[in-house]
């Protein structure tokens, strides 16, 4: 099948000529779907993205990522949206295929971790105090799943200058001189 179209084979050998066998070529059809990346392991409440990549019977491929049908063996650790999106849910593992026209991709295997620490807030923001005065600070984490910890006492805390101001190992910030800090 070289082109879509339609036209007769025949055979011959010497005068003798076969029946004429009428083939009609058409669109190529899809075989395989490979879904990229193979794996992945992600924290809790981290999303990565996912492609699925259609292979024809023409030898030609096509990025299928938004036009396949996506599914989760346990939608409870991990989900993908319809445009291949794939949300970490609950620790755990599952897998990740991609089907349409009835051909189902590679199954991807999925872990979910636990939640990453991806940002901490100070509180107060800014601070003015007088020489020899203490404030507390406050350290709050805020993890992958969108959960927050209070990491006060767990936290490193440092100054950019301790002859203006210290910061002790459990937040107590003690203004040393006068400036900035």
């Amino acid at each position: 099948a070289v082109a879509i179209g339609s036209t007769t084979v025949t055979a011959s050998l010497g005068d003798i000529v076969s029946n004429r066998v009428a083939v009609t070529v058409t669109n190529a059809v899809l075989t395989a779907i490979q879904v990229t990346p193979p794996s992945a392991s992600l924290p809790k409440g981290n999303r990565q993205q996912l492609t699925a990549l259609g292979t024809f019977s023409d030898g030609s491929t096509l990025d299928l990522t938004d036009s396949v049908s996506w599914s989760s063996d346990s939608t409870a650790i991990a989900t993908v949206d319809t445009l291949g999106e794939l949300t970490a849910v609950d620790l755990g593992n599952t897998t990740i295929s991609a089907s349409r026209d009835d051909v189902v991709s590679n199954r991807v295997a999925i872990t979910v971790t636990s939640a990453i620490l991806t940002g901490i807030q100070v509180t107060p923001p800014t601070a003015s105090l007088p020489k020899g005065n203490v404030q507390p600070l406050a350290a709050l984490g805020t993890y992958s799943d969108g959960t927050t910890a209070d990491l006060t006492n767990s936290v490193a805390w440092t100054s950019s200058d301790t002859a203006i101001a210290a910061v002790d190992s459990q937040g107590a910030l003690i203004a040393v001189d006068e400036g900035n800090a």
